[in-house]
Parts: structure tokens; sequence; C-alpha cells
């Protein structure tokens, strides 16, 4: 953003009597000329013949220039400026049309990376909640199989009981 500031001779008390109600109209012209300056450098960065021919250097008709010569000088000028501001103004459409194209590229290109990492995220939930579950599967098939075992072990201790009766019988 280009901020406002004369440069001048004067100190800091003169600048400060412009804004006096007598000065209006230098200030007005400052104000002007720095605005015609910012334009210039603005046109200059897209393209600087163009902003040559557009903005010129300010070319005032001389005292020598008189009648119709100076008319159709003037002329010129405002048809070439209406011209090559229309010229501009496509260029710095363009410019904008390749600037929302770029940043509408980019934020498809977030919203494309926030949905694969909320893929990945859930493919991860899925896999660990498929962990848990064969664990806790896994863990009920090996408590079943500890109570079948330890039934068959005293179903086998009572029928070797039976079958022997004279053995001693063993603390349990």
């Amino acid at each position: 953003m280009a901020h406002l500031t004369f440069h001048s001779s004067t100190s800091e008390s003169d600048n400060l009597d412009l804004l006096g109600p007598g000065n209006f109209e230098e200030l007005k012209k400052r104000l002007a000329t720095a605005r015609k300056e910012r334009t210039r450098a603005t046109l200059t960065k897209i393209d600087p013949h163009l902003a040559d021919m557009t903005m010129g250097l300010d070319e005032k008709p001389s005292s020598a220039e008189h009648g119709k010569s100076a008319a159709a000088t003037t002329i010129q000028r405002v048809v070439r400026g209406c011209l090559h501001r229309k010229i501009f103004e496509n260029k710095l459409f363009e410019q904008f049309e390749k600037d929302e194209a770029e940043r509408q590229r980019l934020q498809n290109l977030h919203i494309r990376e926030g949905e694969a990492l909320l893929r990945e995220a859930s493919a991860m939930k899925q896999a660990q909640d498929i962990k848990l579950t064969t664990r806790n599967k896994r863990a009920v098939y090996n408590h079943k199989a500890h109570l079948i075992q330890r039934q068959f072990r005293k179903w086998k201790m009572k029928l070797k009981r039976k079958m022997a009766p004279w053995t001693p019988r063993e603390p349990i």
C-alpha cells in the first residue's frame, strides 16, 4: 500500500501551513501529483512502454503552439490516454483472472489435502477398531478354551480316581 509523502525542502511547520484555509489549492495540487505518481508507478510495473505512452510526461502545449495544432495535440493526447487506459484495464483484468485462478487452484488443493487427511484418519480409526475387536474375540475364545481345559482336567482326574480307587488321593 502506497503512503502519501511529500518531498519538499520546506520545514514541517510550512507543511502544516498548507492545511490552512488559504492554501487549499496548493494542497489539492500536491495530492493530484502524488496520485499521478502512484498511478504511473503501478502502470510501469505492468507495462513500462504502455505507461509512458498513456501517462506521457505531463505534456502541455507550449506558448509556441497555438490554435488548431494545440487543440489537435490535446485531442490526440486524450484519445491515446483513453485507448491505453482500456488496454491497461484489460491487462489488469487478465492479471486479476490469473490471480483468481491461482487462488482457486490453491484452495482446491487445500480442500483435497484436507479430505485426504480425513480419509487417512478414518482408515486409522477403523484399523484400530478392527484390532480391538479381534483382540476382544481372542480373549473370549481364550477364556472359553481355559474353561474347557480346566473342566477336562477335572473330569480326567475324576475318571482316574474312579478307575484306581486303591491309589491315594492327591491334594488339590
